[in-house]
């Protein structure tokens, strides 16, 4: 994501940004995110998310799972900070969307999986949901 400073995002990861926010700006999201943040309320919720990826190239030759594969936790964070950071709320696709415009401290549950893709694409399903905070159990 990073160039060796990490203040820099490498060209590769500004157009995967890109390309996320062009997604979420499809009416369809912008219709499921506009009723998340309608429906949200700080003082009773927290948001939840699965993430699942779809890979190609999944398995070696051998049938370990390939080095190509990516780490789960280096798409989490990036992905949960364009779909709520305040930054990219007012600014037009693709440098940003109107996406939750949240701090994702508020994100209490986090699911990620990678799968082999069935069709050779990568792809990544986002399911973001709201609970209620009196549900949330102590560890």
């Amino acid at each position: 994501m990073y160039h060796k400073q990490r203040s820099f995002k490498t060209r590769e990861a500004i157009e995967w940004s890109y390309n996320v926010h062009n997604l979420l700006n499809r009416d369809q999201d912008q219709e499921k995110l506009k009723r998340l943040r309608n429906t949200f309320d700080p003082k009773s919720h927290y948001y939840t998310v699965e993430i699942w990826a779809a890979m190609p190239s999944f398995f070696t030759k051998k049938g370990n799972i390939s080095s190509r594969t990516h780490d789960v936790t280096n798409f989490e964070k990036p992905l949960l900070d364009l779909l709520t950071d305040p930054k990219y709320y007012n600014i037009e696709p693709p440098a940003g969307c109107q996406n939750l415009n949240v701090n994702d401290k508020i994100f209490c549950d986090l699911i990620s999986k990678k799968r082999p893709s069935k069709d050779g694409q990568a792809r990544l399903i986002i399911t973001i949901g709201i609970k209620d905070l009196k549900d949330l159990d102590p560890l």
